[in-house]
């Protein structure tokens, strides 16, 4: 069942509006600027909208025992009904490698600490992120839930260094498929789970498994997918991952 984000005090689907809107947030009292609203008129931030979302999918998600990242990002996106398109997509990523490395390192620090690390990565790369500076958002929001990841790894990096890392190359992955094909939030997901997990295997040593092939769940849903052109429309052979 594909159902749409939801606003947490009506419970009805919320909409993506052409322009942005403010106001002063109905839930958390705080001023906001949001492409997201309620048809109801219910004044709620981007980040009352996310909470809302995390309430609701997480109970789910922590019973997963996956290893592998990209069967987290269906699960997500299957249990939360992201929207085809949408800044939302920016939650995947970040959500569905935690949750893959959690149960590779046998820690809890998806289930214990995830949610801390999601609301203080989320807030400073906000779901309008895309819209706001005009660059998909997901990139930014895997190099921020990394660089708040690292204390509990335990692993020493100069300040940023390694977060600002990972935004670049899954931006320059997301960018050089966007010029070829155009912007697809779908896409842009698939793309920044596999750049995320070649990175924790050479720069955390950490080898998450993959699919042997990623074939696109959402295409029929998509009026504009590019079909055969996008190389997950038929299947995507994933290939081994850079030692």
């Amino acid at each position: 069942m594909h159902l749409q984000l939801f606003c947490p005090v009506c419970g009805k689907d919320i909409e993506h509006g052409r322009s942005s809107r403010s106001g002063i947030c109905g839930v958390c009292g705080k001023e906001y600027s949001s492409y997201y609203f309620c048809p109801e008129g219910h004044n709620i931030c981007d980040k009352c909208f996310i909470d809302a979302l995390l309430d609701k999918i997480s109970p789910d998600l922590k019973k997963l025992k996956t290893r592998d990242p990209i069967e987290a990002g269906f699960a997500i996106m299957n249990s939360a009904g992201f929207p085809i398109k949408g800044c939302a997509h920016y939650l995947v990523p970040p959500i569905a490698i935690l949750i893959a490395y959690s149960n590779i390192a046998k820690d809890k620090i998806f289930t214990d600490r995830g949610r801390a690390i999601f609301d203080e990565a989320f807030d400073k790369s906000p779901m309008s992120l895309c819209r706001i500076n005009g660059s998909c958002g997901i990139p930014y929001a895997c190099g921020e839930t990394l660089t708040l990841l690292m204390p509990y790894l335990k692993m020493q990096f100069k300040d940023g260094a390694i977060g600002n890392k990972l935004t670049t190359e899954c931006l320059t992955v997301v960018a050089k498929n966007n010029e070829e094909l155009g912007k697809c939030c779908v896409r842009n997901t698939y793309l920044s789970i596999l750049t995320t997990a070649k990175f924790f295997d050479k720069y955390m040593w950490v080898e998450m498994e993959l699919p042997t092939i990623i074939k696109c769940r959402y295409s029929k849903h998509n009026p504009k997918c590019k079909k055969e052109d996008c190389k997950f429309y038929n299947g995507y052979r994933t290939i081994p991952l850079v030692k």
